[in-house]
């Protein structure tokens, strides 16, 4: 999509789940994130440098007083943009759209998270990939890492995203969380996919040094 943003603002939603979304983590003071959504959507930074296009997040306007945002979210005067579809509820950006003419059963009926999980090489990326592992990795380090493909390992991660979305702000599950060393149920847990930025920056330097 190069040549349809370059030169251009791209608005997203990225993240309105966090700042306009029904749950009692909405109500996050100051912009603090207690999960592991911290660099989301960092990836989009080469693209967006080398197209020439700002990122405008636009749930993140205003996002300081997410507290009076959660307040208006569950307002009276939301009540014919809300859905009762529980977590996936979000009554301002529909308000939005539908008051700009955006039909209400075009958009918004439940979250499929499109990005999880979706690391998939194509053959001849993987066979790239595997050839820059046994070039510039270390073997004793190779054989300390799991190189199932992140796609087998989605299921756990999808349970401790869960948790981590919806509770993760109250200190005690954070606390837990950590006690029980959480993170080895995340799928990029000493994935040899970790080094898929790695090979990205050898695959893409030569780009710049042009």
């Amino acid at each position: 999509m190069d040549h349809v943003l370059s030169g251009s603002v791209f608005v997203s939603g990225r993240h309105g789940e966090r700042y306009w979304g029904p749950t009692a983590r909405c109500r996050r003071i100051d912009l603090a994130e207690r999960d592991d959504c911290h660099l989301s959507g960092h990836a989009l930074g080469e693209f967006r440098l080398r197209a020439g296009f700002v990122h405008f997040p636009l749930p993140y306007v205003g996002a300081r007083h997410a507290p009076a945002i959660y307040r208006i979210t569950h307002a009276d005067e939301m009540r014919p943009w809300k859905l009762a579809t529980g977590y996936y509820d979000r009554p301002i950006p529909r308000r939005i759209a539908e008051e700009a003419g955006v039909p209400r059963e075009a958009f918004g009926q439940r979250k499929l998270g499109a990005g999880m999980g979706s690391r998939e090489l194509t053959a001849e990326s993987e066979r790239d990939f595997q050839d820059f592992l046994r070039s510039e990795v270390p073997r004793t380090v190779l054989q300390a890492l799991d190189p199932r493909p992140v796609a087998e390992r989605l299921g756990p991660h999808r349970r401790l995203t869960y948790v981590r979305s919806i509770y993760s702000h109250l200190p005690p599950v954070a606390a837990a969380l950590d006690v029980l060393c959480a993170d080895r149920l995340h799928m990029m847990w000493r994935s040899t996919s970790l080094y898929h930025f790695h090979w990205g920056h050898a695959k893409t330097r030569g780009r710049y040094l042009a």
